[in-house]
């Protein structure tokens, strides 16, 4: 190890913040002391960076997908309409009508699931956990609590 790597390194004896804000202290530092050349200027950027268009209400997350937690109560809703108790096909035909999706959620990750249709499942087993629904008996059917 050179000299002037030990001396940085020994004065940096606190590692309290991030790994990459000491690794640039380092950096700083060999360019202080003319030991590596000085960082580019940054020219400023053209266009910022465009963002997802973001309904007021919070519904959608950053990647433009429904959020789990609206799935939650349009979830119990199907289930009332059908007397409590429903298969998850006829859940899932239920729901394509009722809930805001749009192309990002209708994205297949699998081929023949669209990425809605895991949502409900991760639904499912949220409301399961806070006890709302049960499953049913009959597998592939579920009911209310």
């Amino acid at each position: 190890m050179s000299p002037w790597a030990y001396d940085i390194m020994k004065a940096e004896s606190s590692f309290e913040d991030s790994s990459a804000t000491v690794i640039d202290r380092i950096f700083r530092k060999a360019q202080a002391a003319g030991l590596l050349p000085p960082d580019p200027p940054v020219e400023a950027a053209s266009e910022p960076t465009p963002q997802l268009p973001q309904p007021p209400d919070g519904t959608r997350s950053s990647s433009g997908r429904l959020r789990e937690a609206e799935y939650y109560g349009p979830i119990l809703s199907v289930l009332e309409q059908h007397g409590g108790k429903c298969s998850k096909a006829a859940l899932e035909a239920a729901l394509e009508t009722v809930l805001p999706l749009n192309d990002i959620d209708r994205i297949e990750v699998k081929p023949g699931v669209p990425f809605w249709k895991t949502r409900v499942s991760w639904a499912i087993t949220a409301l399961r956990k806070q006890q709302q629904i049960k499953k049913s008996s009959v597998s592939g059917w579920f009911e209310l609590a």
